[in-house]
């Protein structure tokens, strides 16, 4: 009785034992895996903080400075734009503004910008703001070139708001040139931007389009995608 009795306390004392061991182990594996979890989440935040700051480094290496630039007033749709100071503006009807540089001579080659609005595109009526935006996009550069034709067929875009606190759309276009001969060359257009002017303008425009050069305009060796933004961003209507 005595030796059973014995080795009951010797069990006891060795579960006691081995429960205190396999608690202080958990409790010690439990430490360890928090700390490496708080380690992690300090490398984690760190590296998030070093990528914000790349990405505001990078931000500012791409900001325009415009403090040289000049306001243009259109007086029939009743916007404003402000332009690099080497622009010069051509009114050539009542829905058309074209934005030369005067860094280029040759006029089939210096056309910076060209901002027109729905009021003459009857194509377009109805349809509301995103639609009349990609459908104004792809007429602009669907047209009959020397020596063939040019063609976009689709359009992708992106919802922003501009700092003048306009809806817009920034949009990249699949564009197409087929000669005459049948040999046919793709591009993209990108930089092209649309903004949603229904409450502010006069003279029933709705949309305005700021439609950039072709890619291989020489017009890109003296203007940056970061200007066009700039100048969509500065259309204010007062």
């Amino acid at each position: 009785m005595k030796g059973i009795l014995t080795t009951m306390v010797a069990l006891v004392a060795i579960i006691i034992v081995g429960g205190g061991i396999y608690y202080a182990s958990n409790a010690k594996i439990d430490k360890v895996k928090t700390d490496a979890d708080k380690k992690i989440t300090e490398i984690e935040k760190k590296l998030n903080k070093a990528d914000e700051d790349k990405a505001k480094a990078e931000a500012e290496a791409k900001k325009v400075d415009t403090t040289d630039w000049k306001a243009y007033k259109n007086n029939t749709v009743g916007f404003t734009v402000s332009l690099p100071k080497d622009l010069v503006v051509e009114e050539t009807n009542s829905n058309l503004v074209t934005v030369r540089t005067t860094k280029l001579t040759a006029k089939a080659e210096n056309v910076v910008l060209a901002i027109s609005d729905n009021t003459k595109n009857s194509s377009v009526t109805g349809l509301g703001f995103a639609d009349m935006a990609k459908k104004m996009a792809l007429d602009a550069y669907t047209v009959t070139i020397p020596g063939g034709s040019q063609k976009c067929d689709s359009v992708k875009a992106t919802d922003f708001k501009t700092e003048g606190g306009l809806n817009a759309l920034e949009m990249s276009l699949s564009c197409s040139k087929t000669a005459t001969t049948g040999e046919k060359t793709n591009f993209t257009v990108s930089s092209v931007y649309a903004l949603d002017v229904a409450k502010f303008a006069k003279g029933g425009a709705k949309t305005l389009l700021l439609a950039p050069p072709l890619p291989d305009s020489k017009v890109w060796d003296t203007i940056t995608p970061e200007m066009f933004k700039a100048m969509a961003d500065s259309v204010v209507f007062k």
